[in-house]
Formats: structure tokens, C-alpha cells, sequence
């Protein structure tokens, strides 16, 4: 323990990210004070199947959800709440898919159920199916270890009825292969019972309205709701974390948001004014001549009024090949800094700044960007070009 605080809050760490326990992620954040850091803890998933919906495909989905990894997930299917006007016919196709989860050896592909990790889980495991038959639930399959087997951490799935809000299988994170169910009446309900925990990772709900589903979604405290699917759902993209007024952790994993998460968001303010700061570095001069489109417009209109009045202003007081050669030789030069401004990312910057106003930012910032460095290239290479010829027909 002593080298785990240690590690933690060294000054050499700037950030802690923790995946584990509520009780230990605690400890986590006790040792990193104000340090930054993003914690997903434990779970205790409630899966919520209505009386309209497809029910075999809800009860499949609470048995893989119960019995992915032996249980040991934290978005397993820790709860099942089925509506109590389809509870038996629920609890049958349970039993049905539950009978196909072969325990076994977890490198055998048709294994269905493996081993628990150690002996602490094995023994919550014991403690809470004790639990809830001393307070009257009923096992219907499964129940007790396994034998026959290299270890006693063999534990079928087990499938528990009748198990109410006092039990510690409705209130903890069991974190094995158990199921177990409990009723409710109606939406309302369905709800108060997924709230009922200290803890709000992931929720499943099984429904066939698009009304109920949505009524579910924003009231029930997860950080994730998954409609139609088990809690074990899981993408690497979107945002996974705990809910808030819960033990379940903050931040999010996935995608741009765990970088967003660990990241330090700083704000420099230059102030030039009165302060002797006459030369402002071109890059932020560059970044913010293209912040504004309409600066960006107007920039580029006075550029090329002020090549015109150059161009006429040498043919006027000079009518000499070498006023010609002079002006093509400036001409070629403002091209050749436009030319090298579009090869370092002027055109793939002012891309981004245009993409910024558009839906799918991403996507038009690097089409629109490769468009744009190409294209100015291509002008400013042919200007180059025709400039650095330097004969007489060289004229604006």
C-alpha cells in the first residue's frame, strides 16, 4: 500500500488514470490530492426489460451480460429488473439460455462461463447468494461452487428470483457469474430501483417504444444507457464513465475524451498595448489574420489593390527594361513567401478555421485543407513562375 501511494503522489506524476473498485479508487484519489485524474470504478448495472419488448432477445442479453468474463466486468448485468406482467414468461427463456452456458475452460471456445479470478471474489460470490437465501430468494439454477474442476473458483451461472433492495446482491457489485432478478410495476418504479445503488456506471433497457426508452435514458443515473442490448456493450469510441452523485468514478474513456480529459487547457493573454511589444511574432500574426474570415477577405483584397498600385506606379515613373525586371523580380518575391506560406500549412490553417463552422468539423477541416494547400500552391508555383521570367510582357 505504501508503494502504491508513493507511486501515485510523486511529484514526477502530473496525472493518475484508474480502472478498478470503488473502494480502491478512493484510496486513488486520497493519495493524488489535486492531481489530475479520471476514474472508472465499479458497477452495478441494472438491465431493464418492459412488457413490449422482444423478450428472448432481452433474456439472452441479461444471460451474456451475467456471464461475459464470469461475470467479472464492471458493466456486467449485476441486476435484472423484468416487468412483473411478463415476469414468468422472462424468466423461462432465462432459464433456457442460461442452461447453454457451458462452465469450463476459458481458453475452450465453447466455454461459456470460466473461472473467478481469486479467492476474495469467489468468496463475495458465497456471501451474497447467503444473503439473499436467508432473506428469502429463490435459486433456480446454479447456487453453489462448482466440482470436478482444477480450482473451487468454478462458479455456474446462477440464476436468483425474488431478490428485493435490502439484499447485497441488489446493493453491491457482486462481481460473478449471478443474475439476479427483481420486479417492477411499472416505468416509475423501473427507474426508482436502477437508481436505488450508490453506484452509476452503465444501464441496459429493453423496450420496443422509442417513448419509454427515451423516458429511461433521461432518468436513470448511468453514465452510459443502452437500449436493446446487454450493459456489456461496448464501443472504444464513444464516452464511458461513471454518473455523477455515484461511486462509479469521472471522466470518460474513449476516443478524444479521455485525451481531452488528461490534457491541461491554458490560456495566454498578450497585451501589446503600452508595452514596447512593436514586433509581434508572424506565426500568432498569421493565426490570427486567419481567425476572422471576414479580416482574411479583406487582407486579400488590399493585397491585390496594393500589387496593382505597385504595378502601375513602376510603369508609370519608369518605362525602362529595368523598372521591368525590378517589378517582376518584387512580384516573384511576394510569391515565392505566398508560395512558401501555403507549403507550411497556411492553406491547411485557414482550412481548419473555415471547417470550424461546418458539421462534421473533422472531416471537412482535412478535405478542405488538402484542397486549399493544393490550390493556392498550384497559383502562387504559376505567379512564381511567370513572374520570375522577367521579360517586358510581364505587365499587371
Amino acid at each position: 500500500a505504501a508503494g502504491f501511494e508513493a507511486r501515485v503522489s510523486h511529484r514526477g506524476v502530473d496525472a493518475v488514470a484508474f480502472v478498478g473498485s470503488a473502494a480502491t479508487a478512493t484510496a486513488v484519489v486520497r493519495a493524488a490530492g489535486l492531481k489530475r485524474t479520471l476514474v472508472e470504478a465499479s458497477g452495478n448495472g441494472p438491465q431493464i426489460i418492459c412488457d413490449a419488448a422482444a423478450l428472448d432477445a432481452a433474456a439472452a442479453a441479461a444471460v451474456y451480460g451475467a456471464s461475459f468474463a464470469g461475470g467479472q466486468c464492471c458493466v456486467a448485468t449485476e441486476r435484472l429488473l423484468v416487468q412483473e406482467s411478463v415476469h414468468e414468461e422472462v424468466l423461462e427463456l432465462i432459464l433456457h439460455h442460461a442452461r447453454q452456458a457451458t462452465l469450463g475452460d476459458p481458453l475452450d471456445e465453447g466455454t461459456g462461463v470460466g473461472p473467478l479470478n481469486h479467492e476474495a471474489v469467489a468468496a463475495t460470490v458465497d456471501e451474497h447468494l447467503a444473503d439473499a437465501r436467508a432473506k428469502g430468494a429463490s435459486i433456480r439454477c446454479g447456487g453453489e461452487r462448482a466440482t470436478g474442476f482444477p480450482t473451487d473458483l468454478y462458479y455456474p451461472l446462477t440464476v436468483i428470483d425474488g431478490v428485493t433492495t435490502d439484499m447485497l446482491l441488489f446493493t453491491d457489485e457482486t462481481f460473478g457469474p449471478v443474475l439476479p432478478i427483481t420486479t417492477f410495476t411499472d416505468d416509475d418504479e423501473a427507474v426508482a430501483l436502477a437508481n436505488d445503488s450508490h453506484l452509476g456506471l452503465q444501464a441496459a433497457v429493453f423496450t420496443s417504444s422509442l417513448r419509454r426508452a427515451f423516458h429511461y435514458v433521461h432518468r436513470v443515473r448511468a453514465g452510459s444507457i443502452v437500449v436493446n442490448d446487454s450493459t456489456d456493450f461496448w464501443e472504444p469510441h464513444p464516452p464511458f464513465g461513471g454518473a455523477s452523485r455515484t461511486q462509479s468514478g469521472w471522466g470518460r474513456i474513449g476516443g478524444k475524451y479521455t485525451l481531452l480529459d488528461m490534457t491541461d487547457l491554458r490560456t495566454a493573454a498578450l497585451v501589446t498595448a503600452g508595452a514596447g511589444l512593436a514586433l509581434v511574432p508572424i506565426q500568432w500574426a498569421l493565426r490570427q489574420f486567419l481567425g476572422r474570415p471576414v479580416d482574411l477577405l479583406g487582407g486579400m483584397a488590399l493585397f491585390g489593390v496594393g500589387m496593382l498600385l505597385l504595378s502601375a506606379g513602376f510603369s508609370w515613373y519608369f518605362d525602362s527594361e529595368f523598372a521591368v525586371q525590378l517589378k517582376a523580380t518584387v512580384l516573384g518575391g511576394v510569391s515565392a513567401v505566398a508560395f512558401a506560406l501555403d507549403a507550411l500549412g497556411g492553406g491547411k490553417l485557414l482550412a481548419r478555421r473555415v471547417a470550424s463552422y461546418l458539421p462534421y468539423r473533422d472531416v471537412h477541416a482535412r478535405r478542405l485543407g488538402l484542397g486549399l494547400a493544393l490550390t493556392g500552391a498550384v497559383m502562387d508555383g504559376a505567379n512564381l513562375l511567370v513572374a520570375l521570367a522577367g521579360s517586358k510582357e510581364v505587365r499587371l
